[in-house]
């Protein structure tokens, strides 16, 4: 692979690149329980598989930069962020079109997530469920993220989430947003009004919804 970093101490007692460039199959960091920020990652990849398990004090993670190995297919975010149980905040995790991903305790017990993002202009075509449940504090706002990449194509998958972050914005109403690029909320009966979220994500999207 390719690497030019620039290394700087970006945690207490720790000194890693504040970026890191290349071309990589995979990068796994290896579990810490220390490291609060790690650096943004401007880097072509195969996939996401185990990369942040086990940081169990990452506190935001930016994957905005983040871009596909040419010709890839099939791409995993197994584990991914299996055990960040202090993660707040995912950047861009990226969605690539046309490529099929494995989703397996992506988001194990990761009790403090509040923020997701994504970026690149695909769905998530899963060939798992698309598990939630531990992610208790998981905002109104990365919901409405999740349900609009959710994959109609994904056939026989369920969403499941937690029942003490899903219940009220599963109960709203939602349309598209001015861009057509996202969702928003809505009142019942407003113009591009889709029904409530847990209709668009069954009706819609076809997807199984289920509460833990």
């Amino acid at each position: 692979c390719e690497e030019e970093s620039d290394w700087e101490e970006i945690d207490d007692n720790v000194s890693l690149p504040r970026k890191i460039y290349g071309n990589f199959q995979s990068i796994i960091w290896g579990e810490n329980e220390y490291i609060t920020t790690l650096p943004q990652l401007n880097v072509k990849i195969d996939n996401l598989n185990y990369t942040f398990n086990g940081l169990s004090a990452l506190k935001s993670v930016d994957l905005s930069k983040v871009k596909l190995l040419d010709n890839t297919t099939m791409s995993g975010v197994i584990s991914t962020f299996d055990g960040c149980s202090d993660l707040e905040t995912i950047i861009g995790l990226p969605i690539f079109e046309g490529v099929t991903t494995n989703t397996l305790n992506t988001f194990k017990e990761c009790a403090s997530l509040k923020n997701l993002s994504f970026t690149g202009g695909g769905e998530i075509n899963t060939i798992n469920d698309l598990d939630l449940s531990d992610c208790i504090v998981f905002s109104e706002q990365s919901y409405l993220n999740v349900a609009f990449r959710l994959s109609s194509n994904s056939q026989n998958k369920t969403l499941i989430a937690s029942t003490q972050s899903a219940n009220t914005p599963l109960s709203k109403h939602v349309r598209l947003n001015q861009d057509g690029k996202g969702l928003e909320f809505c009142n019942a009966g407003d113009s591009g009004d889709l029904g409530t979220l847990s209709e668009y994500i069954t009706t819609n999207k076809g997807w199984t919804l289920t509460l833990v």
